[in-house]
């Protein structure tokens, strides 16, 4: 303050922590560090670190500020998380992974619909994480867990107290209702507050479920009424929802197992989700959770799933693998087919005259050698045959 209201600038600011600060001008700011703390001598350093330039405006700047979203959303999508409170083998967050998402989805309106996008015919799809694990595991269930969990291998019981039972967790009456619950009354909340920051929004709103969160939107379904099928589904009361869901999106899911346990054998090919438009089963064909629908719909028919392209306009990283193993071993057994053949051919060609005569020669004269000494039968029948072989060789 004293340098702007006094115009007084170039003066040197020192903090306790031996930080220096220089105010250049109202736009240029430059901000030192120590390299590093007095020790135990007393001893204080004289050098000062990088320094860090504070600039204001963006005259000068290299670096290329993004534009950030675009202000028009078409579609609204609600993501909801599966066992545990992390994600992916990476253990991020539901924020984290639905930041890629919202990352990858601006990426790809660039790369295919940058014009539609620039002349405002389209907008972008926002995504929203829905979180219900924190909840569940704060009701207290932890703390009764604790006390039963045996002391050994904490580390492994630890990590299954926190995901693998939250699928215990949801086929209980009581904690089923608990997750239900959340989830509904999260979406409900984020919507409104969606609702009030974006108020001309008119399009869609969808819903996608990764591995467990996929189960309990299903059977949700966004009819809201007190279910009891006797087929060992939990029964709960499934709360209205503010709006009705347009797709549901079912990733790496255990619909199919959770169907199947429950004693459903097949799926009438007329049934629809009472709210839903469209439903879409989406899986690695490596996810050891991910389960198939389609053959309870059609069990007389075998088809393959369909395969979806990479965003990145690659092929999945299991078929390039695949692909390059068949490849490598195509390349090698060429390869050792040539080698036989080539060492094949090179064993039947006939000798060279210079060598054929040397050869002749050299037999004569072990012939006429072998006669010269008696008692050689048997070496003189190998000779023989041997030359034999090298005449039917020649032939």
């Amino acid at each position: 303050m004293v340098a702007v209201t006094l115009d007084e600038w170039k003066k040197k600011l020192e903090s306790p922590s031996r930080e220096i600060i220089i105010l250049h001008n109202p736009k240029l700011m430059v901000h030192y560090h120590p390299v590093a703390s007095s020790d135990d001598w007393g001893s204080t350093p004289t050098e000062q670190g990088r320094p860090r330039t504070v600039k204001r405006g963006v005259e000068n700047i290299a670096a290329e500020i993004p534009n950030g979203e675009p202000l028009q959303i078409d579609h609204l999508v609600f993501v909801v998380h599966g066992i545990g409170p992390a994600c992916d083998i990476r253990f991020r967050s539901i924020v984290q992974c639905v930041n890629d998402f919202r990352n990858v989805s601006l990426s790809m309106l660039q790369a295919h619909f940058k014009k539609a996008q620039e002349q405002q015919q389209i907008g972008r799809v926002e995504f929203l994480p829905v979180n219900w694990h924190s909840s569940l595991h704060s009701t207290g269930v932890d703390v009764d867990l604790e006390r039963i969990t045996l002391p050994s291998i904490n580390r492994l019981r630890h990590f299954i107290n926190d995901t693998i039972l939250d699928v215990f967790f949801y086929n209980s009456s009581t904690y089923c209702q608990t997750i239900v619950d959340t989830v509904a009354s999260e979406m409900n909340r984020l919507y409104q507050l969606f609702l009030q920051r974006n108020p001309l929004f008119k399009g869609g709103v969808s819903i996608a479920g990764h591995s467990l969160g996929s189960p309990s939107q299903h059977d949700d379904g966004g009819n809201c009424q007190y279910r009891d099928v006797g087929l060992g589904q939990v029964s709960a009361n499934y709360p209205q929802l503010d709006y009705k869901p347009t797709i549901f999106f079912a990733f790496g899911s255990p619909i199919g197992m959770f169907l199947t346990v429950r004693g459903v054998k097949r799926i009438n090919p007329n049934y629809s989700l009472p709210t839903c438009k469209g439903f879409f089963n989406i899986f690695h064909p490596f996810d050891p959770v991910a389960y198939r629908i389609e053959p309870m719909i059609v069990p007389d028919l075998e088809f393959e799933p369909m395969l979806l392209p990479h965003h990145k306009g690659r092929k999945r990283m299991h078929l390039e693998l695949k692909e390059g193993l068949t490849r490598m071993s195509v390349d090698l057994k060429n390869n050792l087919l040539g080698s036989l053949r080539v060492a094949w051919q090179s064993f039947t060609r006939a000798p060279l005259p210079a060598v054929e005569g040397a050869s002749t020669e050299a037999e004569g004269e072990a012939e006429a050698g072998v006669e010269k000494q008696p008692g050689t039968d048997t070496l003189l029948s190998r000779r023989l045959s041997y030359s034999r072989l090298k005449g039917l060789l020649r032939e």
